[in-house]
C-alpha cells in the first residue's frame, strides 16, 4: 500500500542539496530532483519542497536518512493509510527531532502517553530555589558553597605537584618516553577526590 506525503527542506546548505535527493531517492525508491531556491531567512542556504508517494512508513525513513545531517532543518508528513495515523516528523539541529501524529486538518495530537508523562513531570517537586540541594546531591556536604572543603590540602598538594610536572614539561628536561609516564601520572593525579 502506498501513502503520500511532502517532505520540505526549510533550510540546507547548498553543498548537501544532491545527497539529500540522493537520500530520499534511496528512500522512495524512485529518482528526486528537488525545485532548490534560496533561503531568504538564512542567507547562504537553500529550501525546497517535494510531494512523495511511497510505501507506509517513508516518512520515518526519509527523517532518519536526512537527521544524520545535523545543518538541516525539514519536516516530513505522511497521510494516513490503512492501519497508520497520519504522522509529521520535524528535526532542527538544536532540537533534534520531534514527531507526532496529526489529524485530518493536520493538528497535532497528543498522546495518552505523553500525557501520562507530562503529568508525571508536574509531579516531581521543583528544586529549591536557591539550588543547594543539588549542590548536596551532586556533591555531598564537604561543598564549599555548603560550608565545606571539598579536598582540603590534598588539592594544594596535587596542585603543586601538577605544576612541577608542567614546569619539567616546558623546560623539555623529560624525554619522551617519560613524558608519556609523567602525562598519565598527571590525568590520574589531578582528579580531585571529592569523597
Amino acid at each position: 500500500m502506498s501513502v503520500r506525503g511532502v517532505l520540505q527542506i526549510h533550510s540546507a546548505p547548498p553543498a548537501l542539496s544532491p545527497h539529500i535527493e540522493w537520500a530520499v531517492a534511496g528512500v522512495i525508491g524512485a529518482a528526486v530532483t528537488m525545485p532548490w531556491v534560496n533561503q531568504p531567512a538564512a542567507p547562504g542556504t537553500l529550501r525546497a519542497e517535494l510531494s512523495w508517494q511511497a510505501r507506509a512508513g517513508s516518512a520515518a525513513a526519509i527523517t532518519s536518512a536526512l537527521a544524520a545531517w545535523n545543518r538541516l532543518r525539514f519536516e516530513v508528513t505522511e497521510e494516513a493509510s490503512p492501519g497508520c495515523d497520519p504522522v509529521r516528523f520535524s528535526y532542527t539541529p538544536s532540537l533534534g527531532t520531534f514527531s507526532a501524529v496529526t489529524s485530518a486538518n493536520g493538528d497535532i495530537l497528543i498522546s495518552e502517553g505523553r500525557l501520562r508523562a507530562a503529568m508525571t513531570l508536574a509531579a516531581v517537586p521543583a528544586p529549591a530555589p536557591d539550588g543547594m540541594d543539588t549542590l548536596r546531591d551532586r556533591h555531598g556536604p564537604r561543598h564549599p558553597a555548603l560550608g565545606g572543603s571539598l579536598v582540603g590540602r590534598q588539592l594544594s598538594r596535587q596542585c603543586a605537584f601538577v605544576g612541577a610536572v608542567r614546569q619539567k614539561v616546558r623546560s623539555a628536561s623529560i624525554k619522551p618516553a617519560k613524558l608519556l609516564w609523567w602525562s598519565q601520572r598527571v590525568r590520574f593525579i589531578s582528579r580531585p577526590n571529592y569523597f
